[in-house]
């Protein structure tokens, strides 16, 4: 690990003045943040970003750099300044940051203009566009766009879980139960709420003298 960062560290020093070459500045970007240490490539891709002709691109990862280095304030304020601010991806990376900061209704904003267009994070956008509407209080909506997520979402089962939980303090126990049934698998999080939510619908069940 000490290893690479040094060698993360050498990179910025080889790009120097030539801190302006977008390409570059991304890679060192990823590469910081795969190492763990996204705040070794944030004065590179402010450079880079800085340049008039800067692609939206190396104002993504310098946002995600800065995101990871809890430096949500500046990730929003590059996002913003930029031109390529409605552009979707700069939306979903906006959205994301303001959504950490608590401003949910301008993460919504952001997340409803990136779900307009096609890119790879759209599902992601479309997962985050819910999680919003249900921290404003707006669960119908929320649910209907967690039931919407398509069968082979990687996020299938995290909208399944949502719309459980959210059908369950609705007392909507069959409801919950057919989502729970749709889950496959996942991670310990998602193990965690499939053993929760059964037990907590027994409850409910109980609750309502079946």
């Amino acid at each position: 690990m000490k290893t690479r960062v040094v060698l993360l560290l050498v990179l910025i020093a080889a790009l120097g003045a030539r801190a302006d070459d977008a390409a570059k500045a991304i890679a060192l970007g990823k590469s910081a943040r795969a190492e763990g240490v996204p705040q070794a490539a944030i004065s590179a891709l402010e450079q880079a970003a800085s340049q008039k002709d800067a692609p939206a691109a190396a104002v993504v990862e310098l946002a995600r750099c800065l995101i990871e280095s809890d430096r949500e304030r500046e990730a929003i304020d590059w996002l913003t300044k930029t031109p390529h601010r409605d552009e979707a991806e700069v939306a979903f990376w906006r959205a994301q940051a303001l959504a950490q900061k608590g401003d949910y209704a301008a993460a919504l904003a952001d997340y409803n203009r990136a779900v307009k267009d096609d890119f790879p994070l759209r599902q992601e956008a479309e997962l985050g566009r819910a999680r919003m509407l249900e921290a404003l209080g707006r669960e119908a909506q929320a649910l209907a766009i967690y039931r919407a997520a398509p069968a082979d979402s990687p996020w299938r089962d995290s909208a399944a879980l949502a719309a459980a939980t959210l059908q369950l303090r609705a007392g909507d126990i069959k409801g919950a139960n057919a989502e729970l049934a749709r889950v496959k698998g996942g991670g310990r999080e998602t193990k965690s709420v499939r053993q929760y939510l059964p037990a907590q619908a027994d409850l409910a069940s109980c609750d309502d003298g079946g």
